[in-house]
């Protein structure tokens, strides 16, 4: 999976934490997360994909994706957060739309950082970048630097200087796209196994969309593909059905609402897109193995019992 982060105004950093963890946690967090490995490894899995992160490598989660973080063999990791926001949402791209548009931009501006849109219409720069980004050796310093210059910003006093990180992250978020396009021009960035695309047009369509009702019937016109030949590609890559998958999906968001709000568990089920709120309850239940209610009860005694940590936690 690949993003496009708009640039033309400068993000604005809420919150870093430096934090060490070998338990499980799952989210969907309403803010973007920049998540750097200072040491160690652990497991991210992202739309049903694992995803093994060691030290020096860098994830980006936008604003509304479900994910779980997990301990690799039980081992401690160590790890820095970055939540902040941008005024034009991260935007997921697929394979085909990338190289499309970097072999453009490799054609017309050689190593560009600052990308200008190429779609009919559009004005707005951006950047590109790999869900999860490596690092050449020259570059990793750079790189650590500029993200322990976020951290010590924001911890230096309480009237931190947000316009100082801001630029920080611009320029990490640059740094990031210089990476992307260099990888690209080398051949490297496509390596590895690729989801078909009316799959990742499917897991694009489902992450936008977890708030409404969502049937195979539409998520197959929309890919403009047969609903058996889909829920093969679901079976095959995913290792679920589209339904179970977009219900996991809307469950990472209820637990984020459990964690941040005082919705009720029938308000919840509505917002989510259901129907019957017993019926969410149900699947909830399946799949978490404890209840909204129990669920909400153990976030907040957990946030009782811990110390304080990044936003997601």
């Amino acid at each position: 999976m690949y993003y496009r982060i708009p640039i033309k105004h400068l993000p604005s950093i809420i919150e870093v934490a430096n934090i060490s963890r070998n338990n499980t946690w799952r989210c969907a967090d309403k803010r973007n997360i920049f998540v750097y490995i200072n040491d160690g490894s652990c497991i991210f899995v992202i739309n049903g994909r694992e995803r093994t992160l060691t030290k020096g490598q860098l994830l980006i989660i936008p604003a509304g994706q479900a994910y779980v973080r997990k301990a690799l063999n039980d081992s401690m990791c160590q790890l820095t957060y970055i939540h902040f926001t941008t005024q034009e949402p991260i935007i997921p791209i697929t394979d085909s739309e990338l190289t499309e548009q970097l072999e453009e931009i490799i054609a017309n501006v050689e190593d560009q950082i600052a990308l200008p849109s190429f779609m009919e219409g559009e004005a707005e720069p951006y950047v590109f970048m790999s869900q999860t980004v490596s690092f050449s050796p020259e570059r990793l310093s750079k790189m650590t630097g500029l993200i322990d210059d976020i951290y010590s910003e924001y911890y230096k006093n309480k009237n931190y200087n947000r316009l100082l990180m801001s630029l920080r992250l611009m320029e990490l978020i640059a740094q990031i796209g210089r990476n992307t396009v260099s990888e690209f021009h080398k051949k490297e960035l496509f390596r590895g196994e690729k989801y078909p695309h009316p799959l990742q047009k499917a897991l694009i369509f489902i992450n936008r969309n977890y708030n409404r009702r969502i049937t195979v019937e539409e998520l197959s016109g929309y890919c403009n593909v047969s609903h058996q030949y889909l829920t093969r590609l679901f079976q095959k890559y995913i290792r679920m059905s589209p339904i179970r998958y977009i219900n996991k999906n809307k469950i990472f968001h209820a637990i984020e609402m459990l964690r941040t709000t005082e919705m009720s568990i029938k308000e919840i089920a509505y917002e989510l897109g259901f129907d019957d709120p017993n019926y969410f309850s149900r699947i909830f239940k399946k799949e978490e193995k404890m209840s909204p209610i129990e669920t909400r009860r153990r976030i907040r005694n957990y946030h009782k019992d811990k110390r304080p940590s990044p936003a997601t936690e």
